[in-house]
């Protein structure tokens, strides 16, 4: 009969902790394609919570070309996409579970108490959840509050023939340091 260690503990999915089988390497840790396939789940709820940016796009007149300003504002995630820059089949390790972890919750609590603006952070950062926390991709996220409705329902009142000139300013100098690699990282 084997002896057992009591102090190390083992998951076996049929019956529990402490049985003598050993836990199956996929009960330890999630590999790059788990991974991937979790953020492009989270992605798909955060996308579909925020549906109504489509219609919000089209129909207020300030917010008309913010589907453009969105459309600029992504163009460094398809970049990353394109040059392979993320690891394994697209998005690997380099996944933040925090913000990934962090978009569902305000997606989540912005459905829950109807806010919208929770659920556009939480697109905002599950689209970030790819990038690392450095200074460009920080100027990115700040950026994305130029397309979010939000934006114009606080600054409409106090701008309203700029509005429209100071999100594409916005967008320019904040997506300016993302595709100029590593020369704002120092």
């Amino acid at each position: 009969m084997k002896s057992q260690n009591p102090s190390i503990s083992h998951f076996n999915p049929t019956s529990g902790y402490n049985s003598p089988t050993l836990a199956p390497k996929r009960f330890i840790s999630r590999t790059s394609e788990e991974n991937s396939y979790l953020w492009i789940a989270c992605c798909g709820y955060c996308l579909w919570e925020c549906i109504d940016l489509i219609s919000a796009w089209r129909s207020t007149p300030v917010d008309r070309l913010n589907g453009l300003l969105f459309f600029i504002w992504i163009q460094p995630f398809f970049r990353q996409l394109i040059h392979n820059q993320i690891q394994d089949i697209g998005l690997g390790h380099s996944i933040s579970k925090k913000r990934l972890i962090l978009s569902i919750l305000f997606t989540f609590v912005g459905r829950i108490g109807d806010l919208n603006v929770l659920q556009h952070i939480g697109l905002t950062m599950v689209i970030s959840s790819i990038f690392p926390i450095t200074r460009s991709s920080f100027f990115w996220l700040v950026a994305a509050v130029s397309w979010m409705p939000g934006f114009s329902w606080i600054c409409y009142p106090y701008l309203q023939d700029y509005l429209q000139p100071i999100r594409y300013i916005l967008v320019s100098f904040c997506l300016f340091p993302m595709f100029i690699p590593n020369r704002f990282e120092k």
